[in-house]
This record gives structure tokens, C-alpha cells and sequence, in this order.
């Protein structure tokens, strides 16, 4: 039986069983998947198309390795905006692509049950996650303007949260802090524009 989106009724088909957020392409509802049912979030989402390289439905390869974009959330910070691309390999594994200012990184939620939560941070200080230190480079009040397709979180249109972008001090891999209840941490690695790969791209990045 095929899911029916709550607001405009049209079908929805459900890409990866991992999803929790999902917006409706023909009316842009936001609804909450249970793996049963969709539930309308009583929000929203509407946004701009942008001037990335990826969209949603794009596939293509990251150094050899297949991948399909299933989703987009794009947040606004105090100099614009930046967005995070849901993705998954052909293995099934998931992860986010952040693009900010044609800069890429790829990373991936992590559990780490030993980070220590501080009550302040600083522009350049160091921050230890996972064994691994990374210097702040920074931090501010990221709000959400909307999302598209599907992604694994629970994400509300227009929720705020305080956020921290680290990078280690070898420069190879990247640290992204939403500082929730509890924090959401995500750890990776930058990318340069040639190793991300588009079926359809003809143009040389």
C-alpha cells in the first residue's frame, strides 16, 4: 500500500527505511515516518533551489563509491546559509554531505559517549571528540529554513540550535557539533569538488 502525504494526498515513496523526516515534493508538508505510518509535523517546508552541484535524486560516486541523494536541510547562520545533503551508498550506509560556499565535507553521526559537554566555548580553542582533537573554527546560532526529500532526524522548519564547526589540526578531518539535548555529534572528512562525481554532470569542477 502506498504512503499518501496527509496535506495534498499524493504518493509518497519511501526511499530508505532509515527515514524520520520527510517533505512532500508537490506540496512541501513536513511529516514524521515510524516505519508504519506518516505523520504530519504541522509544518512546512519551502526552499530555493540554490546553486549546488547536487540535488536531490542525483546519483553519482565519491572516489569510486556509489551514492544517491534521498534528502536536503539548508540552515541559516549569521554570514547565510549552508546545506547538508542526506545521502547513501550502495551498500546502504548514510551520510552528510555539507556544502557550504562550494566547500564540501562528508560526515557521519557518531556516538561518543565520552565528550563533556562544556558550558562555554571559544573561537580556537581545542575540542577533544572520539580520541581526536580539533581546533574551533566556528560557532554561532543556526536556524533551520526548511528541508526536502528524505532524512534519518527529526527536523522541525524553523528550529534553532547552537552549533560548532571544528577541524583537526592535521586539517584532514572535520567536526560538527549541534548542541542539543543530547548532542549530535558528526565527524569526517573535507572533500575536494573532483571527488564527488555526478552521472549526469558535464562540466569540469
Amino acid at each position: 500500500m502506498p504512503n499518501i502525504c496527509i496535506s495534498c494526498g499524493a504518493s509518497i515513496t519511501i526511499h530508505n527505511p532509515a527515514s524520520v523526516s520527510i517533505a512532500c515534493e508537490y506540496c512541501d508538508c513536513v511529516m514524521m515516518w515510524d516505519e508504519q505510518s506518516l505523520k504530519d509535523s504541522g509544518t512546512q517546508s519551502r526552499l530555493p533551489e540554490g546553486y549546488s552541484r547536487l540535488y536531490r535524486g542525483a546519483s553519482g560516486s565519491i572516489d569510486n563509491r556509489r551514492f544517491q541523494v534521498l534528502g536536503r536541510v539548508r540552515y541559516q547562520f549569521n554570514r547565510g546559509f549552508w546545506d547538508e545533503w542526506y545521502i547513501i551508498f550502495a551498500d546502504g550506509e548514510g551520510a552528510w554531505i555539507t556544502e557550504n560556499d562550494y566547500q564540501f565535507s562528508i560526515q557521519r553521526k557518531i556516538d561518543a559517549p565520552l565528550f563533556q559537554r562544556r558550558p562555554k566555548y571559544k573561537m580556537g580553542e581545542s575540542i577533544t571528540v572520539a580520541s581526536q582533537d580539533f581546533q574551533i573554527q566556528e560557532l554561532g546560532y543556526a536556524r533551520c529554513m526548511g528541508i526536502e526529500g528524505e532524512l534519518p532526524k527529526e527536523i522541525d522548519p524553523n528550529e534553532n540550535y547552537v552549533y560548532i564547526d571544528a577541524t583537526s589540526y592535521d586539517g584532514k578531518s572535520c567536526l560538527g557539533l549541534e548542541l542539543r539535548e543530547p548532542p549530535a555529534i558528526y565527524v569526517g572528512t573535507w572533500l575536494k569538488g573532483t571527488q564527488i562525481q555526478l552521472d549526469d554532470e558535464t562540466l569540469d569542477w
